[in-house]
């Protein structure tokens, strides 16, 4: 990081502040089993800490802090890999003061009916909650604050998402023990966060995640925190605005020269806005200009327009997901499928799947027909055709693509 520049520490009771942080970057490799890939992590210089790696199914591996997974056969690497994203989920909260839980029937799985959308070699969603066995309802003072029970989150497993961004403005919902326990919780049901708050060790780091043989390198973070933390508490990677492309630009030309494909994962931008801000364009710029292949935002509540920028995609605001509001426009959302050719080393598919949220039995996502699927494709070409790279959407079947970057 240059002269002058600051990475934001906050500690789940303090406010955040400031410190000086120059940067250095110190990627860590590990060997594993056939069928699943090496994975390391590349690290930034901060206040931090470490995470346990996991094995997730056939095929995936993670380690977030150097741990060694099982080993791959030499060479083994798929000649295709398709990933998914979506925005924000959670399932429950104080509402206008009073707490409003999302408990589905034991019947009902609320992701049930969009898993087809889902399902990729590697899905990673948002999840905006605190994650613990037992929510203090009685000490949820004041609005949105956000908790959910393993029982509830485990829908995401079930339906194949075993990584998952915790960077967010929520993570500190419960305070410094809501934080210590979600990490928990979230190992427990064979869930891999990532972004998630450290005591020691880097704070901002590329974690890597492998995939049928590819190494995919995330950075996690957000620019915006509900609650203080307390000092002693694990600290959240909160990057401040104005540092965010300084502070990350150099993560990611570090984490391009042993990974396959790098994303920026942020929690950014402003609630409810139809645009991003520039200095959110200029820095997701920067970031695909360092080499990422795609930075993926949320935190607005509202789908944002899709960016082909170089040989990159930005995803400025996917939106809600699975989330306690289905008026008009927060109720549109979509399943951001990429694919990526290893031949030809580019991104050969960026395709949108529209869903929409409906209330009943409880919040849930599914896929969107007739007036609201026409509602989604009227708003995101729209919106994509803005700015300094306009992109051209189209319909192809049920999903709206953008241009790739290489022929299929």
């Amino acid at each position: 990081m240059g002269a002058g520049l600051a990475l934001v520490i906050a500690s789940c009771g303090s406010p955040p502040r400031e410190i000086p942080s120059p940067l250095s970057a110190v990627p860590e490799t590990a060997t594993g089993d056939a069928g699943v890939a090496t994975a390391g992590v590349a690290t930034a210089a901060g206040a931090s800490g470490s995470a346990s790696g996991a094995t997730l199914d056939a095929g995936v591996a993670i380690a977030t802090d150097g741990a060694s997974p099982p080993s791959v056969a030499f060479g083994t690497i798929a000649d295709r890999l398709e990933l998914t994203f979506t925005g924000d989920i959670m399932f429950g909260g104080t509402f206008g003061g009073k707490w409003r839980p999302q408990d589905a029937p034991d019947d009902f799985d609320p992701l049930a009916a969009i898993a087809p959308q889902l399902k990729s070699d590697l899905a990673l969603i948002n999840l905006e909650t605190t994650v613990v066995n037992k929510i203090p309802i009685d000490k949820l003072i004041g609005n949105l604050r956000f908790a959910a029970r393993p029982d509830q989150v485990a829908t995401l497993p079930r339906n194949g998402v075993k990584v998952v961004t915790i960077a967010n403005n929520h993570a500190c919902d419960l305070d410094g023990p809501g934080v210590v326990e979600t990490s928990t919780r979230l190992r427990e049901l064979g869930i891999t966060a990532i972004g998630a708050a450290r005591t020691e060790g880097p704070l901002l780091r590329v974690e890597t995640v492998e995939v049928r043989g590819w190494r995919i390198g995330f950075i996690a973070a957000t620019t915006r925190l509900n609650r203080s933390q307390a000092k002693g508490d694990p600290k959240v990677p909160l990057v401040a605005e104005k540092d965010f492309a300084n502070t990350v630009v150099p993560l990611v030309k570090a984490a391009r020269a042993d990974h396959d494909l790098v994303f920026v994962v942020v929690h950014w931008g402003i609630q409810y806005a139809d645009d991003p801000e520039s200095w959110q364009v200029e820095a997701a710029h920067a970031i695909i200009d360092a080499g990422a292949d795609g930075l993926i935002g949320h935190h607005p509540h509202i789908l944002h327009r899709l960016e082909r920028y170089k040989g990159g995609i930005i995803a400025y605001s996917l939106g809600n997901f699975l989330f306690n509001n289905a008026l008009p426009l927060q109720r549109n959302t979509a399943v951001l499928r990429l694919g990526f050719s290893h031949a030809k080393h580019c991104l050969d598919l960026v395709a949108l799947h529209p869903a929409a949220i409906f209330p009943a039995p409880v919040h849930h996502p599914q896929p969107a027909k007739g007036s609201m699927f026409e509602e989604i494709v009227e708003r995101t070409t729209r919106l994509s055709r803005k700015g300094p790279h306009p992109t051209q959407l189209t319909v192809e079947g049920d999903r709206i693509v953008a241009p790739s970057a290489c022929p299929r």
